[in-house]
């Protein structure tokens, strides 16, 4: 091998010689030229180059095309950043709102049309989808939502039962169904088989108590009363159904907020900007605004273990639940694959829980050592929804996380074992416009090429005629293909670039054509009803899990699909989004190119494993677990 000093004296071409400072110029100009040439930024996503940025994709619609008139759009709405070019969309992802034809008109109360400004009326509620009466089509359950009395006192409403009569066309049966949920301020519809009956039950949650409803199986429910063992006077913000303790009765685990109340309102006033808390005290008191959380204390969450005969017992403290939290959102799904659920809860300026099952009916809170419960900078974070899915391809479940203005929606990609790397800036996207408030979210295969996009709808808390921020912009985020995602909201329809005051989503395919569609709840306003309309062909196949040795909701199952050297890993979830509760159902896309015959193994929470064969896809299959 040459020396360096024998390199430093060799002849080049031109007659010069290189001596060692020579040397490093060359190379620092070499390189800098060709990054001019190519481009260093690896954080770019991958676009296609020969569809210019002011291209018409496929649908038509131009990138800048106008917005179309929509009544929810008002002169309060705020766009993603000014600064960003919409790029066209390399799959065409399409949504059309179709709730003005569907039947579906209750309004998600909140009292700040009233000019009302606690925190009851900033946070809002969800929005829940299920098959109640199973005749194959899903139903769409609305909270009521709140007001306020001439005296102050927080009213709840009724809410809405919406029975589905053909795809995306719904007949209300609220009276009929004895779905009343006015006894307190609802806000969340958590769904579940609570007695395992074979018909979906609903538990809610909301401010000033909570209500178990079950299902008659006659189209009516029945509520369960105190004596179940059901009970908490206290704000509760969200809930699952599921076996945490691995004896097939479901348990319910309730995520509870803050200890704001009627008589403990304080008063705050308008933020001198969108990046400065809301002041308790200001010289310009013309615009109140919501208190931020931080100005209540927390309330502890709760576990309630199912005896197995319609009563509940409170193990909170035993099964090791942590103290405070400001909880909104709650997901349950088997994170470290060994078949019993963890518990993941995102909370409100405070930092995360992730609780790792022990299987001895005890939880364990993990979420520092796992890496999930902050931001990559140690800092905690206004958590409001998560959505959980295979975002980079490698058979592990990552988490997405919705937050606050402000802040970096907080994407945690598993390196197995409940170790997690917060990995943001790496998927290619950052703010989701810098005064977004992000809410419910999805991770779903919308354009069913094998790999999961991401839906996320946005509202502000404040009402603020200072500033056009009320209104906000959902936000549509297409996988790249190697987990990067790009944000093509202005050309995936009218719906992602008209501002609404959006809280809980869910997502369902409603007319059985294999693309997933869904719903939003939006403060004083009608909901959101979007059918998926994208052009693409790729095919798919859809799981509903059933349950025999686990519990007849099998929260946590896996299931694998293998086509020939691609593999997909997906599972049944509880929860996620915010306040909301989407269909069980698995939805894998499987690309174009996918082989045939395919395996399918589910891996059951009971510790059974079933394998079955594949042989055409675009197809739904119920699939029972075996006794073996």
């Amino acid at each position: 091998m040459e020396s360096f000093a024998a390199t430093e004296k060799k002849q080049f071409p031109y007659g010069f010689r290189l001596n060692r400072q020579s040397f490093y110029l060359v190379s620092i100009a070499w390189l800098v030229l060709w990054c001019l040439e190519v481009g260093c930024n690896r954080q770019t996503p991958m676009t296609d180059t020969s569809i210019p940025p002011t291209a018409v994709p496929p649908n038509g619609l131009q990138p800048n095309a106008k917005v179309p008139t929509d009544t929810e759009q008002s002169s309060t709405s705020v766009d993603r950043k000014k600064t960003e070019v919409p790029q066209p969309s390399t799959t065409a992802i399409q949504f059309e709102d179709v709730v003005a034809e569907s039947g579906v008109t209750d309004i998600l109360v909140s009292g700040i049309e009233r000019r009302r400004f606690g925190m009851i009326e900033s946070v809002g509620a969800g929005i829940s989808l299920l098959d109640y009466d199973l005749d194959g089509l899903k139903d769409i359950a609305l909270p009521g939502g709140s007001d306020r009395a001439e005296d102050g006192k927080v009213v709840g409403f009724s809410g809405g039962l919406h029975r589905a009569t053909a795809p995306f066309v719904f007949a209300p049966v609220t009276k009929s169904a004895r779905f009343n949920l006015s006894s307190f301020a609802s806000q969340d519809v958590a769904v579940g088989d609570i007695d395992s009956d074979g018909f979906n039950d609903f538990f809610v949650s909301g401010f000033g108590g909570v209500q178990c409803f079950l299902n008659q199986g006659d189209g009516t429910f029945a509520k369960l009363s105190t004596a179940s063992g059901l009970t908490c006077d206290l704000w509760s913000s969200s809930s699952v159904v599921a076996d945490l303790n691995g004896d097939t009765f479901p348990d319910i685990y309730v995520v509870r907020y803050i200890n704001w109340s009627e008589t403990n309102d304080n008063r705050c006033y308008s933020r001198a900007s969108p990046s400065t808390p809301a002041m308790p005290v200001s010289s310009d008191k013309s615009h109140p605004t919501a208190c931020g959380p931080l100005s209540f204390d927390a309330y502890d969450d709760m576990i309630f273990f199912s005896n197995g005969d319609g009563t509940f017992t409170n193990v909170s403290s035993k099964a090791g639940v942590a103290k405070g939290g400001r909880g909104l959102a709650i997901l349950a799904a088997d994170l470290d694959d060994d078949r019993d659920l963890e518990i993941y809860v995102a909370n409100d300026a405070d930092q995360n829980f992730l609780y790792r099952n022990n299987g001895d009916g005890t939880l364990s809170e993990v979420a520092v050592r796992s890496g999930v419960a902050m931001s990559k900078d140690g800092v905690s974070q206004g958590s409001m929804g998560i959505s959980i899915g295979d975002l980079s391809g490698d058979k592990k479940p990552d988490l997405f996380i919705s937050n606050f203005m402000r802040e970096l929606p907080a994407i945690y990609i598993s390196r197995g074992r409940l170790n997690f790397r917060f990995n943001t800036a790496e998927r290619g996207i950052d703010l989701l416009g810098e005064e977004h408030v992000s809410w419910g979210t999805s991770m779903t295969d919308f354009d069913n090429d094998g790999d999961e996009d991401v839906v996320v709808v946005s509202g502000n808390v404040d009402k603020d005629e200072t500033r056009d921020t009320y209104n906000q912009t959902p936000s549509l985020l297409e996988n790249l293909g190697n987990g990067n995602l790009h944000d093509n909201s202005q050309v995936s329809g009218g719906f992602f670039v008209t501002g609404r005051p959006a809280r809980g989503l869910a997502t369902a395919d409603f007319d059985g054509d294999g693309k997933v569609d869904f719903v939003t709840s939006n403060l004083d306003r009608p909901i959101g009803l979007l059918k998926n309309v994208s052009s693409s062909t790729k095919h798919w196949l859809q799981i509903n899990a059933i349950g025999v040795k686990s519990a007849r909701n099998p929260i946590g199952t896996s299931i694998e699909l293998q086509s020939g050297d691609k593999c997909w890993v997906r599972q049944v979830v509880a929860g996620g989004s915010f306040s909301s509760s989407s269909d069980p159902v698995v939805h894998i896309g499987v690309g174009m190119d996918a082989s045939l015959p395919a395996k399918l193994t589910l891996r059951w929470p009971s510790g059974v494993t079933d394998e079955l064969q594949v042989d055409r896809w675009d197809q739904k299959l119920t699939i029972f677990e075996s006794t073996q």
